[in-house]
């Protein structure tokens, strides 16, 4: 079953002369344990891309799918319960602690007058200790570093525990340790059979973590493939319109400019 998927999608912001394709006619399909990494230069559509297929931006033409529905027949509730999304900024304008942050991503499970249970309590004391905030949970979610807030991001996600995941620049803010905490993380989500679309402008990293690849280019073009097939310095340089050159190393391809 595909879990995430396009059909013709199109994509534009702007009116007039101001108007800018980011995506045309775009087709892609998503399973169980996909990574699909994408990559395209700054102001390509990544951002907008992820938004439409979270349901929250609604595209100039086609359609989005999650598990084979039309994600825009589907309530808010219902895709909360299957796709969740981590995204660049994260404010938070009232004041909270970390484990009760953490723990709203339970609320798309509850009933409208259910309380939190033993379940949705240790699977949120899971994810703290997951991004290693398990210390913090009585903090002011206001007085965390923005490293901190990312990290507690993710946390209220995986105690939402979707089996999609929608990741926009994950590792950006954080110290390179909790960047390899979190590369581990979506390779352990990866085992775990869930499907994850990322965002990223770290070549390297895709090349770690990526099943599939989606190039966003000028005037709404995309190329879309398997992450073997895709990461080729052809693609790369005419991607990003400079030189790069590959290096190997235990195995592991790494794409220097």
């Amino acid at each position: 079953m595909n879990v995430l998927s396009c059909k013709n999608l199109s994509l534009e912001v702007g009116l007039g002369k101001d108007k800018q394709v980011l995506l045309k006619d775009c087709n892609f399909d998503t399973n169980s344990g996909d990574v699909l990494c994408i990559l395209g230069r700054n102001g390509s559509g990544k951002t907008h891309l992820l938004k439409t297929l979270a349901g929250l931006i609604k595209p100039t033409a086609g359609l989005v799918y999650l598990q084979n529905s039309v994600i825009d027949d589907l309530s808010r509730r219902k895709i909360a319960k299957i796709l969740g999304l981590i995204t660049q900024a994260h404010d938070d304008p009232f004041p909270i602690n970390v484990f009760d942050h953490a723990l709203a991503g339970r609320h798309p499970h509850l009933g409208f007058l259910d309380w939190e249970g033993v379940h949705d309590i240790e699977l949120t004391q899971h994810a703290l200790s997951r991004v290693e905030l398990d210390k913090k949970q009585t903090q002011n979610v206001q007085t965390l570093s923005g490293g901190e807030r990312k990290r507690l991001a993710i946390a209220r996600v995986l105690t939402q525990n979707p089996d999609v995941y929608l990741w926009d620049e994950p590792t950006n803010h954080l110290d390179p340790a909790h960047q390899q905490q979190t590369t581990d993380l979506i390779l352990d989500l990866k085992s775990q059979n869930k499907t994850q679309v990322i965002a990223l402008h770290d070549v390297n990293h895709a090349a770690r973590i990526a099943t599939h690849i989606l190039y966003l280019m000028d005037d709404g073009q995309w190329c879309f493939g398997t992450a073997e097939k895709m990461l080729s310095l052809e693609a790369l340089e005419a991607v990003y319109d400079t030189s790069f050159k590959i290096f190997e190393q235990a195995g592991q391809r790494y794409f220097v400019m």
